[in-house]
Order: C-alpha cells, then structure tokens, then sequence
C-alpha cells in the first residue's frame, strides 16, 4: 500500500502540526492519483483527444481539481518549470508546494530520453529534481512522475528506462547516478502501472518519487 510505503520513506518526522500536515495531505495526492487515474486514462481513450503532453496535462489539471479542490490549490504551469504545483488551502501567498508532480510522454517527441534526463539541456524530467532546478528544489520528501505511454507497453518503459540510467551510474557527470535512482515496480492497480525510486540531490535530502504510467492509446 502507498501509506505504507510512505510511512518506510519517512521515518523521521517532527510531531507538531506544521510538520504532519504536509506530508498527510502528499499521502491523500498519491491515494487519489492511484485510485482515479485510471479513470482519467479511461475517459481520455474513449473521447479520441490530442496526443500532445501539455494538453493531456492541461485535462489532468482540470480532473485534480474535482478530486482535490476541496483541501488543495493546484498550479498548472504549461511552459516551463514542474508540470504541477499543489498547495494548501487557505492559500498563503508566500506558501511553497506540498507536492508537486512532473509529466512525461513516453516516447517523447524528439528527445528520447527525456523522463530522465536531457544530455544538452540537463533538465530531463527525473534530472530536475536531482539537480534541484527551479520548481524542483522544495525539502520535499515525496512527490510524483506521471507517464503518459503512447506505444509500447510498461515494461518495455521500465527495461528502456533502467537501462539509460545504467548508462549514466557509467559515465563521468557532475551529478551522481546509482543503482538507487532505478524504478523498482509495484503492483499494478486497474491498468496503472506502478513504480518507485529514491534519488539523492544536489544540498537537499534524498526525495522518493512514485511514478504513475497509464496506457494513453
């Protein structure tokens, strides 16, 4: 289970109000991606919608807001930095994210390896959070990839993608790749796949991500 999981990433906790709160509240994100996403993959299949990753994106902003509006404010930002930003409600206007979530189309249009990292530009999705850029550089101890597969099936993505950090825990870089930054599958729940990795990062503490694959075609 996703709570218990959590509870193993978090051992250390601080018991006041302050410190609970958040990571009670990144626990309900991750139960309710788990338990509606594929509702969303569902609905997106049946209505034949663009293929494109911010559109598809722009559609999940829309569905976590229903789910999550109640207790939660969310961010969607379509051009640039991390994909969504969700924060607490009543929103403080100088209040950081509980949680944020990054999106990636697997494949990606003309940079293959981009869920994790971008040789050129160093800013692939799981690389962000390692090299804490902006948007990416919160004390946050969890947070969320959701993978948007548009051919091939899940575990063709997790040998392609394990298979690319292999290759940089090999090669000389000014950030550190290890055996720990592979994905490590879970069971999967109603045609969503299911995934975890712990990476380290430039200053902050290690952050565990759960990655969310759903079957976009």
């Amino acid at each position: 289970m996703i709570s218990e999981n959590i509870a193993q990433a978090t051992q250390v906790l601080v018991v006041d109000l302050p410190s609970i709160q958040p990571l009670q509240l990144a626990l309900l994100v991750l139960e309710t991606l788990e338990k509606w996403l594929p509702s969303f993959q569902e609905k997106y299949v049946q209505a034949n919608l663009s293929e494109k990753e911010n559109d598809i994106s722009g559609l999940l902003n829309r569905f976590l807001q229903d789910e999550l509006g109640h207790h939660s404010s969310i961010d969607f930002n379509r051009e640039e930095g991390v994909d969504f930003c969700i924060y607490m409600k009543p929103l403080d206007m100088g209040a950081e994210p509980y949680f944020v979530i990054e999106a990636k189309r697997l494949p990606t249009t003309h940079r293959t390896t981009e869920y994790v990292y971008i040789e050129k530009t160093m800013d692939g999705g799981i690389e962000r959070f390692k090299r804490e850029q902006k948007g990416f550089n919160q004390p946050l101890s969890i947070s969320a990839m959701v993978g948007y597969v548009q051919s091939h099936d899940f575990s063709y993505w997790l040998e392609k993608i394990n298979s690319w950090i292999d290759d940089l825990i090999k090669q000389p870089a000014d950030i550190r790749w290890t055996e720990q930054d592979k994905l490590q599958e879970s069971p999967s729940i109603n045609l969503l796949g299911r995934y975890i990795s712990t990476y380290s990062r430039k200053t902050l503490q290690d952050i565990k991500l759960y990655h969310f694959w759903l079957n976009m075609y």
